[in-house]
């Protein structure tokens, strides 16, 4: 088939193939979340203040595949544009997590994916950021939150909401 000074072209030749193949075989596995999911890493280091038992991480390293989803400020409106909650702050962040939820599910994610939250509280106090650890934990898992900031505000757009929350997740990782 191959004459003596083509053989060892031939040879080069089929396994430049070989590798090529599993080169485009681990690519392709690299980039498929399915196969190989990279998990986020929830930095608190002893040497910053504890903040676990607040509902919060200090970071959050994301894959650096994925897409990051950017939301809004999302309030306590439900579909109907209807104040849920009025005078019910902890009502209202369930709403705000809810709402966060759909759009996290509506991009093909979920709240675990979710890598920082930023809330805006209109008259803030310890009684509020106290409710924001217990409402956290109904929907993050323990010790997994994202990493977090706390915003007191005068005002926000609607006289009847207490909270704003914008996030940012990293799906399809």
């Amino acid at each position: 088939m191959f004459k003596k000074n083509q053989t060892g072209k031939a040879k080069i030749f089929l396994l430049f193939l070989l590798l090529a193949h599993v080169a485009c075989k681990q690519a392709a596995t690299d980039k498929n979340p399915d196969e190989k999911k990279k998990e986020f890493t929830y930095v608190n280091p002893s040497a910053v203040y504890p903040t676990l038992q607040f509902a919060f991480s200090q970071g959050v390293t994301a894959p650096s595949w994925g897409q990051t989803l950017y939301l809004a400020g999302l309030t306590a409106w439900d579909s109907a544009m209807q104040v849920v909650g009025k005078d019910d702050f902890k009502v209202q962040l369930r709403q705000c997590f809810k709402n966060i939820k759909a759009v996290v599910s509506g991009a093909g994610g979920k709240m675990t994916d979710v890598v920082r939250l930023t809330y805006f509280i209109k008259d803030m106090d310890i009684n509020k950021a106290m409710a924001v650890v217990e409402v956290v934990k109904e929907f993050f898992p323990e010790n997994k939150y994202p990493a977090g900031s706390l915003i007191g505000v005068e005002k926000l757009v609607e006289d009847a909401f207490w909270v704003e929350i914008e996030a940012t997740a990293v799906i399809n990782r």
